[in-house]
């Protein structure tokens, strides 16, 4: 397709977490799950850079649909007014961490979504950026 020839011999791997995305329980009220989750919503908000988390954010309160990785990251990069290197180089790392779900170079074409993680660690950022900002106009 658009004159590009698959130099592989051997077939392409598929990413499972595109093709099969995580169903997760969100009502289980298993202590171990609950525990893990806590852990994982910590982890991000202390180790996730501002702009990461802006893209997070952003992402989990506009909802895009029907975008492929390029094309979200140059929809992001026109709307938050980044870089569109900067804006990809967020969205990889994003999708290396399982926040996000996107295309890569061996699975071309697939549309671009926030995990099941992802989704439950950006209503968390959301909840807590939106408390705090509400509590400065007090």
């Amino acid at each position: 397709m658009f004159g590009y020839k698959n130099q592989q011999n051997s077939p392409v791997m598929l990413n499972p977490l595109v093709l099969k995305p995580l169903k997760l329980d969100i009502a289980c009220k298993n202590p171990f799950f609950d525990e893990v989750l806590k852990v994982l919503i910590k982890v991000c908000k202390h180790r996730l850079t501002e702009k990461q988390k802006k893209i997070l954010l952003h992402l989990y309160e506009v909802k895009y649909e029907n975008c492929t990785f390029s094309r979200l990251a140059l929809n992001l990069s026109k709307k938050l007014r980044m870089p569109l290197s900067t804006v990809k180089h967020i969205l990889r790392t994003l999708r290396e961490c399982g926040l996000i779900l996107a295309g890569n170079q061996y699975n071309k074409g697939c549309l671009a979504k926030l995990s099941p993680i992802g989704e439950i660690v950006a209503q968390k950022l959301h909840s807590e950026h939106y408390n705090e900002n509400s509590a400065r106009f007090r």
